[in-house]
């Protein structure tokens, strides 16, 4: 399946540039080492993070295009990785099943592009109304691609019962609705998760259910080249 793949991809990706990505940051409190995503102010910023994390700016100060697609393929950390190809896994495969893998896959890379984009902007223009003085590190993640395919799954199965945290059981449209509540406060709340890239993935999903934008014509199948 086209899902299994993505998520072979990602798990490559991840172990090729873990040392491009994030840094071991002391913790003074113990021995031990924690990682975290490099600074956005360090002039050192590794090649993955500059050229293929996704910066603000992007087709006006920034021309890097490629970084619209590419930051999907970069986590910042194991959790963050396994959480994300959990989800694209439980989610994707029915979704998969029913358009198709090509559909499936233009879905998922249109849905990386545009989440990224809009969600950059959407968290510019907050933290200029409420920290102007932040400065932006580089996007990545495929969260706002995860969530386009978790909002798509719950239009097609609304009353689908699954398990929040794997234990309160809920219909889908519900479980949505939690999620959308909860990254909407998070967008204010000053974290370095790019909540706005969230909400722009699951407005990506709502908007392919109504309106089944088609990308996979632009993907070569295999009988083209036989």
């Amino acid at each position: 399946m086209m899902v299994t793949r993505l998520v072979i991809i990602n798990a490559v990706v991840f172990l090729l540039l873990f040392n491009q990505v994030v840094h071991k940051v002391p913790d003074q409190r113990t021995e031990n080492y924690s990682y975290k995503v490099e600074n956005p102010n360090d002039n050192s910023q590794s090649f993955a993070l500059k050229y293929l994390g996704l910066h603000e700016g992007l087709f006006f100060t920034n021309w890097e295009v490629w970084q619209a697609v590419t930051y999907g393929f970069l986590h910042g950390g194991w959790l963050h990785l396994f959480f994300n190809m959990l989800v694209l896994w439980f989610f994707g495969r029915e979704v998969e099943n029913i358009y198709g893998r090509y559909k499936f896959l233009g879905f998922y890379l249109s849905s990386i592009a545009l989440s990224g984009i809009i969600g950059s902007y959407a968290q510019e223009f907050i933290n200029i109304l409420s920290q102007p003085n932040k400065a932006s590190a580089p996007i990545i993640g495929a969260s706002g691609a995860v969530y386009a395919v978790m909002i798509l799954y719950v239009c097609l199965f609304p009353r689908r019962i699954l398990y929040l945290y794997f234990v309160l059981p809920v219909p889908a449209w519900a479980l949505a609705v939690f999620l959308i509540v909860l990254g909407f406060f998070g967008m204010f709340g000053g974290s370095e998760i790019a909540h706005s890239v969230h909400r722009a993935g699951g407005a990506c999903g709502l908007i392919y259910v109504k309106t089944g934008w088609d990308l996979s014509r632009c993907i070569p199948k295999r009988k083209q080249f036989q």
